[in-house]
This record gives structure tokens, sequence and C-alpha cells, in this order.
């Protein structure tokens, strides 16, 4: 496992104690019933990336493979804005076009199970492009929670080998206009009992033109499926960085965090541009699912290789095999048919060649003679 620092990330901005994660809404999974609290257990920032518990977070159970047809796959283009500096008081100066490309992905989102009104789920992201290279080691599985009544979504993925953890929570606005994202990105304990570090934590807000789409409330699938539609089409985001709830712990100097806190920092703005998936990207996002099932290593053995089968060559194949019969000049020679060209059967290398006759007999006769015989007619016997 690779440590944050050794991959060139900066230091924690603080260190976390257990009391401390609990006021972090983006790992609030007290609320959640048991099913889905244990299906978020692996991501926990508090486990260590080499403990047994953590290791189904980078698999994908046999079962969620069932869930495929109810999956929805998205592509989403993220270029960035030119803004102004934020101040004290004084907003960022928004303005200017999109400028340049940051990042490519294809995601298909999963639901694996269905636990009252909250959906445990998997996503699989396939990155194109990654200008920013935020994330040296991309995983590309996360684990999702999905609160029906509350349109609240729960994120969770691990990178770096298991060590670097990012966790985030959305939902609407209450005036349902946008979309309020919080993620943070923690530094796992190399032990168990350790503190957990925290890198950075970030308030974005995703607005298009307009309200929001309504979820349809027809299934719990429904909705999880409309909520994620309402990604679609073109949207402005604003991410600023904010500090850890409460206070959050201490720094990573041992000073405690309230001893005060660091100016707001520059906003950054992106567009985001999201459509459905082509049919060859979610065949190839399905692909990708289904290569992260576990594989049971009786499963790998490779038993004694098989004797091989040889066919015959095509040209002895058509040839004829049959005896030949001396030559009677009294006695007709009866009608001989290739063994290997039966009625109706193609004979390899000639496709319009349907069967080979060599006789004495006038061919009147011979026609006469294959129609009235037991096996099905061919399409050019007819009767005059």
């Amino acid at each position: 496992m690779e440590t944050p620092a050794a991959a060139g990330l900066p230091p924690p901005l603080r260190l976390l104690t257990p009391a401390a994660m609990g006021a972090f809404a983006e790992l609030d999974t007290a609320r959640l019933p048991p099913a889905a609290a244990a299906w978020m257990a692996p991501l926990s920032p508090a486990l260590p990336a080499a403990a047994p518990a953590a290791a189904p977070a980078a698999l994908v159970p046999p079962a969620a493979l069932a869930g495929l047809p109810h999956a929805i796959a998205v592509d989403q283009v993220v270029r960035s804005v030119a803004v102004g500096p934020a101040t004290a008081g004084t907003p960022a100066a928004a303005g200017g076009e999109a400028g340049a490309l940051l990042g490519v992905t294809s995601a298909i989102h999963l639901p694996v199970s269905v636990d009252g009104g909250f959906i445990c789920g998997l996503v699989a992201t396939d990155v194109v492009l990654d200008a920013a290279q935020v994330v040296a080691e991309h995983h590309p599985l996360a684990r999702t929670v999905y609160d029906v009544h509350t349109d609240t979504f729960w994120m969770a993925t691990a990178h770096l080998g298991g060590g670097l953890l990012v966790a985030a929570q959305s939902t609407p606005t209450p005036e349902g206009n946008a979309i309020d994202v919080t993620t943070s990105v923690f530094c796992r304990p190399q032990a168990a009992g350790g503190l957990v570090g925290l890198l950075s934590r970030d308030s974005t807000l995703v607005r298009g033109v307009g309200r929001l789409a309504p979820v349809d409330g027809a299934t719990p699938l429904s909705v999880m499926r409309s909520a994620v539609a309402r990604a679609i089409g073109a949207f402005g985001s604003a991410s600023v960085e904010v500090p850890p709830p409460d206070g959050g712990g201490s720094t990573a100097a041992g000073v405690p965090a309230d001893a005060g806190e660091a100016p707001p920092g520059p906003v950054i703005a992106t567009t985001l541009t999201t459509e459905y998936s082509s049919a060859a990207v979610v065949t190839r996002l399905s692909a990708l699912v289904a290569g992260w099932r576990p594989v049971h290593p009786g499963g790998l053995r490779v038993g004694p290789a098989a004797a091989p089968q040889f066919r015959a060559p095509l040209h002895s194949a058509c040839r004829d095999t049959a005896p030949k019969p001396s030559f009677d000049a009294t006695t007709p020679r009866a009608p001989r048919i290739s063994a290997n060209a039966r009625i109706g059967r193609t004979v390899p290398f000639f496709p319009t060649l349907r069967i080979i006759v060599e006789s004495f007999v006038p061919i009147r006769h011979l026609a006469q003679e294959l129609c009235s015989s037991p096996y099905p007619k061919s399409q050019s016997c007819h009767s005059e």
C-alpha cells in the first residue's frame, strides 16, 4: 500500500478522533438501517487498509450482477472556468467561457439491494481523461447508499491501495434548483486505533438552468434512477474548501483546530456536461463490473491438456471416397452420391453446390428418383 506522502499528497490538515469523525455528514451512517450500514462499513476511514474487513470494498459481490438490467450509465465531460478570487464578504466574480478540458469519465450506477427506503449500490467509473491527476492509482469501484425519503446519496471509494479514502454526500438544496455535494478526503491509519488524517474537505454547488427535474416515485429503483438522471444536461459547479465540522480534532502539528481557521480558498469553477452512455459504453462498463468479481482459487487451476482433435482437410471432406465399381456396359449404374454431400447440406468451399452426382442414367430419371427418396425434398425438385 502506498501512503499519501509517498504518492506526493500534502500532509493531513487535521488528525481526527472517532468522536470528531461522527460530526461529518458524509460519514453519518448511524441513521442507516443495519444492512446499509454494513454495506458501507468496509469503507470506514478508521479502518486500516490492510484490515481484512476492508477487502470487500475492492470487489464486486457476485449477486450484484443481477442489478445490471436496472443500471444507468452516463458520460461526463468536465472543463475549467476562470473566475476571480474570493475575498472576505465578497463572492467570487464569475464569468468567462469554458476553458481547458479537465476530465472525461463514463460511470455506471448499479443497484445491489433495497432495504426499505434505502438502496445500496455500486458505481464503476472508467476514467478516459484525468488532466488534473488528483489520484495516480484510481480504483474504479465506489459504494453508494441512496435514501429515497430524503433524496440523499452517500458515496465512498478507496484509492492508493486502500490507504486514501474519499467520502461524499449529495442532496438537493431546499430551493430545489441545485445539488449540494460535500466531499472529504481521508488518510487511513496504518494500524487499528490510529488517528484518521483529513487531507481536504470541499463543498460544491452544482446548478443548471431552472429547477431540478422531479424524481419518479413509482418504485425505489425508479426514484434512484431518476435521481441519477437529473445530472443529464449542462451544469455549472463551484467548489470551495471548507473546514471540518466543529473544528474537527487537532492539526498535524498538534495545535487545536479552533486556534484559528485558514481564510477561505479560491473558488474552483467548472462546467459539467453529462449525457447517457451509448450501448457500446454500457457494454464496456458492464464488463468492467464483471471483471472485479472475486475468483475462487480453485477456479484458477489448469488441468492437463486435452488430446488435440484434428479435422479432415476440406479437400478430403469433399472427395468422393466410395469404392469404384467395375464398369459393365450391359448393367446400368445406380446413381451415386458422395457420402459427404447429403441432400440439403452445403458442401464446403462451394456454398452454391448442393449435391454431387455421377451417373450414366438420364437426368430426368435421376430427378424423379431423388424426389421420391426418403430424404427431405430439395427446393429444386418439382414435378411436371
